[in-house]
Parts: structure tokens; C-alpha cells; sequence
């Protein structure tokens, strides 16, 4: 249990008379289980941020990411793994998952990312439900068995959502926990299927990440906050100038990475 009941007695006297009441105060321990981290990397990302993360992305933006995956492992920081060669071949996703194997990744790794947003992308469910199932085969070849994971876009039609096992959402322009938008996602998953948390803390959003990590301390369903984004332009067309390293967020997001790890030091 991740909840511990406080009975505060509150007693008091006056006058002639005297009187008692009881208050019960519910206090949220915090989880040792939780994962945090950033959505998609950068050249420094690591090194920027280890000191808050546990899980760190590891995308195809800036190379193979084998440099990264080798300094994650370094610092005891898991991987999520994007795997584009999902959607090329399964010869593509053998050949990858080879070259990890030979520079002994593949342990370090808690998740493989097969696509970003499929239903933005037009990915039908059955597309989906075919390419989720080919990477779980390949992966066993390999004794690999880690979750497959997916952040849907806003449109709210989950495609495909029963083939992953973690799942997400971004909405970066609203109070997910009080518009609905998360009781939406509650309502289409599982019960044995995990939650992204995914809070825009770049510009033009500044979203405050501590409703997030509230969330996901009290909602066991959730696996992983994942913060959108560390680095800077990542999606200036879409209004993502500054990042959370560049715009005055950081601090924030370094001291709730630190509250969700449990890792100490200064932000």
C-alpha cells in the first residue's frame, strides 16, 4: 500500500465542560517504484539530468544512441528504447537488437518505444496490433521480455492501445486531472496495462510537473513520469522553443525527478 492513515486526536477543554474530536489525515508515501524521466534525448541531455532520472529515452534523433545507452548503463539509469526499424522490416529489428546484444545493452533496457503518436500518424489499430506482435517475437529471440510503450496524441482514438503495455497522452494545453481527459484514458485501458504521465514542461506550455508526480504517487497505475522535453527546439513549428533546461522550469522538474527517484543532491 502506498497510503498510511494518521489518526490526529485533537482535544480540548474550557469552561465548565470539555470535548474530544478525532481528524483522520491521509498521508501518500512516497513510491520507490516510480520512473522519471525525459522525452526523447539530446547531446547533453544525460549528463544534464542524471542526477534526477532513472529512466532515460533513448531516441534516433542525434545518431544510433549507443554512446548514450553506454553511458546510462554507466550511471545505473535505464533505457526506453525507440525502435524505428519496427516499422521497416523484421530483419531491421533483428539486426538492431543484435548489435545491442553484442555491446551487452540489452539488459539495461525497460522499455522498447515501437512508434510516437501512431494515431497522429494515421497508424490503423491492426497495423499496430501486426508490428507489436513481430517486435515481442524478435525480442524473444533475445530474451528480451521489457514492456512495449506508445504516447498518443490529443485525438483521443487510441488505436492499437490493447497492443501496449504502457500507455500515454499529451495534452500539454490543459489540466488533464480535471478536464476529464485522464478519467478518458482510465476508462480505455486494462487493468494490468501501466500509465505514461507525460506534463509539457517546455515552452510554450511551463506545465507544473508536481500534479504529475501527486498523480502518480497516489494512482499505482502509473509506471513513468515523462516530461516533454529537456532539450531545446525539439518541435518549434508546434511552439516547442526553450526547453524544460532553458526556459525556468528546470529547477522544478529537477527537484520532482528527485522526489519521484528518491535520488538527493541540488537542482
Amino acid at each position: 500500500m502506498n497510503r498510511i492513515l494518521l489518526l490526529l486526536f485533537l482535544a480540548s477543554c474550557g469552561g465548565g465542560g470539555g470535548g474530544s474530536s478525532t481528524a483522520i489525515q491521509e498521508i501518500i508515501t512516497p513510491r520507490k517504484d516510480l520512473l522519471y524521466g525525459y522525452y526523447g534525448g539530446c547531446p547533453q541531455c544525460l549528463d544534464e539530468t542524471k542526477g534526477h532520472i532513472n529512466l532515460y529515452h533513448v531516441t534516433h534523433w542525434d545518431g544510433d544512441g549507443i554512446a548514450d545507452m553506454q553511458r546510462a548503463k554507466a550511471f545505473g539509469i535505464g533505457v526506453m528504447l525507440d525502435l524505428p526499424e519496427a516499422y521497416q522490416s523484421e530483419a531491421a529489428v533483428r539486426a538492431r537488437l543484435q548489435t545491442l546484444q553484442a555491446l551487452d545493452l540489452l539488459g539495461n533496457i525497460k522499455a522498447i518505444y515501437p512508434i510516437d503518436e501512431p494515431d497522429a500518424a494515421g497508424i490503423s489499430a491492426e497495423r499496430i496490433g501486426f508490428v507489436n506482435a513481430m517486435v515481442r517475437r524478435v525480442a524473444a529471440e533475445f530474451n528480451l521480455d521489457v514492456p512495449l510503450a506508445v504516447t498518443y496524441s490529443a485525438l483521443f482514438t487510441w488505436p492499437g492501445i490493447q497492443y501496449y503495455d504502457w500507455v500515454g497522452f499529451d495534452n500539454y494545453d490543459a489540466n488533464i486531472f480535471t478536464n476529464g481527459d485522464y478519467a478518458r484514458l482510465k476508462s480505455v485501458i486494462r487493468a494490468d496495462q501501466r500509465i505514461l504521465l507525460v506534463p509539457g514542461g517546455a515552452d510554450k506550455w511551463r506545465q507544473d510537473p508536481s500534479p504529475y508526480l501527486a498523480k502518480a504517487q497516489q494512482d499505482l497505475q502509473v509506471v513513468a513520469i515523462i516530461a516533454f522535453i529537456w532539450r531545446d527546439n525539439a518541435d518549434p513549428k508546434n511552439g516547442a522553443h526553450a526547453g524544460i533546461r532553458s526556459n525556468g522550469m528546470a529547477k522544478a522538474y529537477c527537484s520532482t525527478g528527485q522526489q519521484a527517484t528518491q535520488k538527493a543532491g541540488i537542482c
